[in-house]
């Protein structure tokens, strides 16, 4: 009796362990694996809104060859030799940092009269902007242009501002030449500020004073 049952029990106890044997060497298909959704689409990076909602933004604003933005309006403020206020076309003021050049401080010797000469070239004009970034001030950055001149090298020709070369990676390469170019000859001409015979730079200027608003 007792060798009839196990004997029956190994027969029922073959299939299985073949069976296992199978599943074992074909784990692949024996072994359920859980499938992956790629087609859900990846989630998106918000990109923040730009503050001038009306411009296309520059893709690699550090490429001098690649075209800036536009901002036209007319001049409603005079700094100082470098800086103007721009009043656009939806009533929104912008200050406006011209690029490529560095005027004397408003307390600096011929500060006023930078001031003053820039005041003439555009004020109560309609200019045109052509900027690609905004300087940790908050202000943009560009090239200001008054009935086809580019007040920026006119600045420089006048004997009122030098050739900002710290920054002139950013320009064009023939704005880098023509700036350097107007520098030079207005110091060969004592033009403006260059009348003195060692005028200090600005950028030196403001290493050792700071100019109030008073003045």
């Amino acid at each position: 009796m007792n060798q009839r049952f196990e004997l029956s029990v190994s027969a029922m106890m073959r299939p299985q362990l073949l069976i296992l044997l199978i599943c074992l060497l074909l784990s692949n298909a024996c072994i359920p694996r859980t499938r992956v959704n790629n087609s859900a689409p990846a989630p998106t990076k918000e990109i923040p809104a730009s503050p001038y909602p009306n411009e296309q933004p520059r893709q690699q604003p550090k490429d001098p060859d690649l075209p800036a933005r536009t901002l036209v309006g007319r001049v409603v403020g005079v700094h100082d030799g470098d800086t103007i206020t721009v009043l656009d076309e939806n009533k929104v003021q912008h200050k406006i940092r011209l690029s490529g050049i560095d005027a004397p401080e408003i307390c600096q010797d011929f500060g006023h009269k930078a001031k003053e000469k820039m005041a003439e070239l555009v004020f109560g004009k309609q200019v045109t902007v052509l900027h690609d970034k905004v300087d940790r001030y908050g202000r943009l950055v560009g090239k200001v242009l008054v009935d086809g001149q580019d007040a920026n090298l006119a600045l420089i020709a006048d004997g009122f501002a030098w050739h900002f070369k710290k920054y002139e990676s950013e320009q064009t390469a023939e704005d880098r030449v023509l700036y350097a170019d107007a520098e030079q000859k207005a110091r060969q001409e004592k033009r403006g500020l260059w009348i003195q015979p060692n005028p200090m730079p600005p950028w030196e200027f403001r290493l050792i004073r700071k100019c109030s608003g008073k003045e």
